[in-house]
């Protein structure tokens, strides 16, 4: 992938620099070309969702949503 579709996905992702708000397509192309595959990498590689602010209980494969109303739990293969 070139640096270009990189910034893309991750722009896509919500990936943040600072842990607050999510950086711009610009502010990511920016950025060094390895450090961008390394994070598109690890994001791919640990199915990482992301921006918790948007996951939903389907992204967690959970069945029955209603019943993790207040706890949410998470496996790893």
């Amino acid at each position: 992938m070139s640096k270009e579709d990189i910034a893309r996905e991750l722009e896509k992702y919500g990936v943040s620099k600072d842990y607050n708000k999510p950086a711009s397509f610009k502010e990511l192309k920016g950025m060094n070309l390895e450090i961008l595959r390394r994070c598109y990498n690890s994001i791919k590689w640990s199915n990482n969702l992301v921006d918790v602010s948007k996951v939903k209980g389907g992204d967690l494969e959970i069945k029955n949503t209603n019943e993790y109303i207040y706890l949410l739990t998470y496996s790893f293969p």
